[in-house]
């Protein structure tokens, strides 16, 4: 596999025009289907077989390299396959059958906004297919939307690319990186840059290839380089994924020349802060010297950041003689999808007591039983009057409470593997009004992409139950169920444990613990 590729072979690879004509007599309906059974049937058992325990313990180290190596061509080979697969659904999901773009919702980048250098391949396919996709394996909305721009431009204008990892010489990632790199230049800078850098292709690291691919790419075509470092200046950002333990990462595309010079500035600083004392370890002393430079606390001209800041809270009742107690000990409670403890969440409520902080409470299965300042909460204490959702309204447009109500229980949108923020996303009425009512029971957020997708996409059926669980089927009949967070699992620890048999009781007729049926086991 990291051996070089035989120039010869190479060029009957780049002449050969066969490879386009490769068709699969199967539906998309018998390949998913297929794709099931297999895993059901003999093929699982004999790989459970083959990687067992005792198989890798009689192996010599020779042994277990040339199994390594012949996994690693064997995944190749899978991922050209899912390559094709994915040409052959594209075939008949078409970009014609969308809502033409003269029409309210179109696609929000229509064909003849994007640059002239894109590929026909992938304008030429329905933007709704990442998404049939994504319900088919839990991709993400990127992962699914960059695996069908990869497979299309593989199975194209990269032919060569395709063939070499379809013989295991090249591994997924390198034929990706030929793909992002080359997906939008002409086919003829394509061929000759495949032509420069696929015979030590097999040889070259991941990053050592990307590098082959631009320098190949500056002597045949500049001005791709420039396009493509335009559109990546304008799709630029910053934003923050949680990592772990409470922590996060914070990210910012910029130019590689300012990226340096910020890292060297903040490496300069937090070396003289340990150099003057500061035996905290550097990585640390860093992190603070950015935050400071971004948010400046000493500078007191300028207004002081501010955020609504919602609190999750499910507290356990017990039942004892004199009423329902709160068990605040076992309170759970979650800050941005993140746990913290009910102390962390104490002293939370002392540093942002005010009007900008909300508690969400919960009833011990995890829906959302309300939405409340603490100010509120406490006049409802002190009045022994209960909490409850918002009510119905008559109107089209959800009263402010409803609003938050809606984007605080759901938190996000609510189709199926999408993770954007429910502050960004629109409030549907899942029944259309007026036969539809303005209320929590009628209303669920979806990103403005699936909320397209929910009224635009031809076949594809959802419900929404009274609790506020989502099922979403495709045309094929894929069908994937959302709740919304927190209500996910509804069992408790002690429903997972064994029973427990006492002298004189019969413990065969326990029912059995069960799991959602979102997914069959063993998911």
């Amino acid at each position: 596999m990291f051996e070089d590729a035989d120039v010869a072979l190479l060029e009957e690879m780049l002449a050969r025009e066969s490879a386009n004509a490769i068709k699969f007599e199967i539906t998309y309906e018998e390949y998913l289907l297929g794709r099931l059974q297999d895993y059901r049937e003999a093929p699982l058992l004999e790989f459970a077989r083959q990687v067992s325990h005792a198989d890798l313990a009689a192996m010599t180290d020779a042994e277990a390299i040339k199994r390594l190596i012949a996994v690693e061509e064997g995944i190749a080979r899978a991922h050209a396959l899912r390559a094709r697969l994915v040409t052959r659904i594209a075939e008949n999901r078409p970009a014609s059958a969308d809502r033409p773009g003269d029409q309210p919702g179109a696609a929000a980048t229509p064909a003849e906004d994007c640059d002239k250098d894109v590929g026909p391949e992938v304008l030429d396919v329905s933007e709704w297919l990442p998404h049939e996709l994504q319900m088919a394996h839990p991709y993400s909305c990127t992962a699914a939307q960059e695996l069908v721009q990869a497979s299309l431009v593989l199975t194209g204008r990269l032919a060569a690319t395709w063939e070499l990892l379809a013989a295991g010489r090249i591994d997924y990632r390198r034929a990706q990186i030929m793909a992002d790199l080359l997906g939008q230049c002409s086919p003829e800078v394509a061929w000759i840059v495949q032509a420069m850098v696929l015979p030590k292709a097999p040889g070259l690291t991941p990053g050592g290839l990307a590098t082959a691919v631009r320098r190949a790419l500056a002597r045949v075509d500049a001005a791709a380089l420039r396009r493509r470092h335009a559109r990546a200046r304008k799709a630029a950002n910053v934003g923050y994924y949680p990592t772990h333990d409470g922590m996060a990462r914070l990210f910012a595309d910029l130019p590689l020349p300012v990226a340096a010079a910020c890292a060297d500035a903040i490496d300069t600083y937090a070396a003289g802060q340990h150099n003057d004392g500061d035996t905290r370890p550097i990585g640390m002393i860093r992190t603070d010297i950015l935050t400071d430079l971004i948010l400046r606390p000493w500078d007191t001209t300028r207004p002081a950041v501010t955020a609504d800041v919602t609190i999750h809270l499910t507290i356990p009742t017990t039942s004892t003689t004199e009423g329902t107690r709160w068990d605040e000990d076992g309170a759970e409670a979650d800050v941005d999808g993140q746990i913290i403890t009910a102390a962390q969440c104490r002293d939370l409520l002392g540093q942002l007591d005010s009007s900008r902080l909300f508690l969400a409470l919960h009833d011990q299965q995890g829906g959302l039983t309300a939405v409340a300042t603490p100010a509120q909460l406490r006049r409802a204490a002190r009045r022994r009057r209960g909490l409850r959702p918002p009510p119905d309204t008559p109107g089209y447009r959800p009263t402010p409470a409803q609003d938050r109500h809606i984007r605080t229980r759901d938190r996000g949108c609510r189709h199926f593997g999408c993770t954007r923020k429910a502050i960004h996303a629109d409030l549907d009425h899942h029944h259309p009004w007026p036969a539809g009512k303005t209320g929590t029971c009628n209303l669920c957020t979806y990103c403005r992409t699936h909320h397209r997708l929910k009224h635009q996409a031809p076949r594809w059926t959802r419900q929404l139950a009274a609790d506020a669980t989502l099922t979403i089927t495709t045309p094929t009949g894929i069908t994937r169920t959302t709740r919304p967070p927190g209500t996910e699992w509804p069992l408790t620890p002690e429903d997972l444990l064994p029973a427990r048999s006492t002298p004189g009781q019969d413990t065969s007729r326990r029912p059995h613990a069960t799991q959602p049926d979102n997914d069959p086991p063993p998911f």
